[in-house]
């Protein structure tokens, strides 16, 4: 996938939140997709050091590749895993199978860039870039959700990555954020559909991006129990009984009025316009570099 402008945005506000760059490896070996002008007004907009001169060396000596970049941000080691050579990438490991016990606990941040989804034994892959995490480093991970099929083999949502990456597991999720494939999108936190008593599920008429910056607490054995889906585990609990659901944060905007009616407006609303829930989502204010 690579790393945009609001990408690079993200990983500088990550920064700004604690996360370590200073051991980093990336899941694939990512490019900086840019102009060399906008990367430079975004470098200039993360306060990082000496633009021109990093400019020239992603755009003049790295070929785009992002070592530089995350250089800028911290990092004293660069890492990439990918399971070809084609990218140079300086590990040779196909994600589909468990990673080598030597790269457990290695990295303060593990950077996925767009990897992921196109790994087809996803759970091997997430649970290797899990445990490539040092306890108090990071995952950062960033890929497609809505609008995104065909682009590789999956699509993710925040109840999976949340599930996933939760306590049982020895992670907490600092921040979920998601934001369209327009210029100037909005960028929203995103909530846990287990806080919020129900699924949380945007309308967007684009390619849509979902990041999650994940924290390592503590250690724990990875999936020693499978992820459930929140809202049946509240289901099941209760025995069927759905008066014992927690309550939802909101009403349907147009209950009182005919269910038909409702169903056509819902279509279109649907078809022209994306849709937040705010309860659900909120914008993300960037942080004031000086």
């Amino acid at each position: 996938m690579g790393l945009d402008g609001t990408i690079i945005r993200v990983l500088d506000h990550a920064r700004s939140r604690g996360v370590d760059f200073g051991r980093t490896v990336m899941i694939g070996r990512q490019q900086v997709h840019l102009s060399r002008e906008k990367f430079r007004q975004t470098a200039s907009v993360c306060g990082l050091d000496g633009v021109d001169t990093l400019a020239a060396r992603l755009y003049d000596e790295s070929g785009r590749y992002a070592e530089p970049l995350l250089h800028a941000m911290g990092a004293n080691i660069v890492d990439s895993i990918d399971a070809s050579s084609y990218e140079d990438a300086n590990i040779i490991v196909d994600m589909n199978q468990p990673v080598d016990s030597s790269l457990h606990k290695n990295y303060s941040l593990v950077l996925d860039g767009g990897s992921l989804e196109h790994i087809f034994h996803f759970p091997t892959a997430i649970k290797n870039c899990m445990q490539m995490v040092e306890v108090g480093g990071h995952l950062f991970s960033i890929n497609g959700t809505n609008n995104f099929s065909g682009h590789g083999f999956y699509q993710f949502s925040p109840e999976l990555m949340y599930r996933i990456l939760s306590p049982e597991n020895g992670f907490e999720v600092t921040e979920m954020l998601m934001w369209e494939r327009l210029e100037g999108a909005t960028v929203y936190k995103v909530r846990d559909p287990k806080e919020v008593g129900g699924r949380v599920m945007p309308q967007t008429k684009c390619e849509t991006f979902l990041t999650v910056i994940a924290k390592r607490t503590h250690e724990a054995e990875i999936f020693a129990t499978v992820p459930q889906q929140s809202d049946y585990v509240v289901d099941w609990n209760a025995g069927g009984d759905r008066s014992l659901r927690p309550e939802q944060t909101t009403e349907p905007i147009l209950k009182r009025i005919g269910k038909r009616a409702e169903q056509k407006v819902r279509g279109l609303r649907r078809r022209m316009f994306s849709r937040y829930r705010p309860e659900h989502f909120e914008p993300l204010q960037w942080r004031k570099c000086a």
